[in-house]
């Protein structure tokens, strides 16, 4: 009796994992992201606590995904899934590049003016001299 060849199943079954990634992973990380951003009482926030750990994952996580599934999908001749993580990095990238500020706010000041100000109740000389 003939051999059956078999293809390998691994390489399908990371294909799976990688679009399960993309579809799931990436939104659910975007969320949690802009969860993290909504404070409405408390202190200060931490630079992951305003959620842009979760953004810059969730941005990694869809370019990665997206780029390896590519390969893969290429690799294993898969036009649909190709079709599907070309789009899906083109969109990652595009929601990237739209939601970057675009200059720069102006800087703050913690010591306050640089001038004296007169203030009422008070004499009107500067402090310091």
């Amino acid at each position: 009796m003939g051999e059956v060849e078999t293809e390998r199943v691994w390489p399908h079954l990371l294909l799976a994992l990688l679009t399960t990634g993309v579809l799931i992973g990436v939104p659910w990380l975007a969320l949690l992201g802009v969860g993290e951003s909504i404070h409405l009482f408390g202190g200060e926030p931490t630079e992951w606590e305003k959620g842009r750990g979760w953004l810059l994952t969730a941005f990694w996580v869809g370019v990665g995904g997206s780029a390896a599934g590519l390969v893969l999908a290429v690799r294993l001749r898969r036009s649909g899934f190709a079709g599907f993580f070309t789009t899906s990095l083109v969109v990652v990238l595009l929601v990237w590049l739209g939601s970057r500020p675009s200059a720069p706010g102006p800087a703050f000041d913690p010591a306050g003016p640089g001038v004296c100000q007169e203030h009422s109740g008070g004499d009107s000389t500067c402090p310091g001299g």
